[in-house]
C-alpha cells in the first residue's frame, strides 16, 4: 500500500551518508549501552562496589561526552565528518579493550579510569558528526530522519542488553550454576 505522505519516507535512505550514519549509530550505541550495563554489573557483582559508587564510576565518561561533544562538533564542521567518524570509534574501541583487561578487586583509577576516559573521548568525538550525517536530508524530512536515528539508537540499546545478556548467560552458565548450587546447599 502506498501512502501519499508516509511517516518515514524511505527515499531518505538513498543517501549513503544517511544510511551509513544510521548503521554506525547502531553499532556505536550498541557498544555504549553494552559498556554501561555490563560495566556497572561488573563493579557491583565482581568488584563489590556499592550501587551508588558503581553508578558514579561512569561520571568521567558522561562528563567528557557532555563537555566535549560541542567542541568536537565544531571541529567536525571545520574539517568534515569523515576523520572524526573514523577516529572516534577507534578511540572507543581502545577504551573498551582497556575495560575488558581489568581483573577482580583492582584499583579503579589504574584499571578502569583510563578506559572510561578513552571511551568518553571517542564518543564525544563521534556523536556530533554522526548525528549531523544522519540528518543530512532535505529540511522537510529532517524530523523523520531524526526520528529514525533516535529509534536506531534505542534499538541498539535493547539489542545490547538482550544479545550480550544471552551471550554472557551462555558463556558463564556453568559458573553461575556452581555458585548458586553451593549457596543452595549451604542453606540446607
Amino acid at each position: 500500500m502506498k501512502v501519499k505522505e508516509p511517516l518515514v519516507p524511505l527515499h531518505i535512505f538513498s543517501s549513503k551518508l544517511v544510511t551509513g550514519a544510521n548503521i554506525a549509530t547502531l553499532f556505536l550505541y550498541f557498544a555504549l549501552n553494552g559498556v554501561i550495563f555490563f560495566f556497572v554489573l561488573n563493579l557491583e557483582q565482581l568488584q563489590q562496589y556499592p550501587p551508588l559508587f558503581a553508578g558514579l564510576s561512569l561520571l568521567p565518561t558522561i562528563l567528557l561526552i557532555t563537555f566535549l561533544s560541542g567542541p568536537a562538533g565544531g571541529l567536525s564542521d571545520k574539517i568534515g565528518p569523515r576523520l572524526p567518524m573514523i577516529v572516534g570509534p577507534l578511540i572507543v574501541s581502545v577504551g573498551m579493550v582497556l575495560l575488558t583487561l581489568a581483573g577482580n578487586h583492582v584499583n579503579y583509577f589504574i584499571s578502569f579510569f583510563p578506559g572510561l576516559v578513552l571511551f568518553g573521548i571517542g564518543m564525544a568525538t563521534v556523536i556530533a558528526p554522526l548525528t549531523k550525517s544522519a540528518l543530512a536530508v532535505e529540511h522537510k524530512f529532517s524530523g523523520a530522519a531524526s526520528g529514525v536515528n533516535n529509534a536506531v539508537a534505542r534499538v541498539a540499546a535493547l539489542l545490547a542488553v538482550a544479545l550480550l545478556g544471552a551471550i554472557v548467560l551462555f558463556l558463564f552458565s556453568s559458573q553461575l550454576t556452581k555458585k548458586y548450587c553451593c549457596i543452595i546447599i549451604k542453606h540446607f
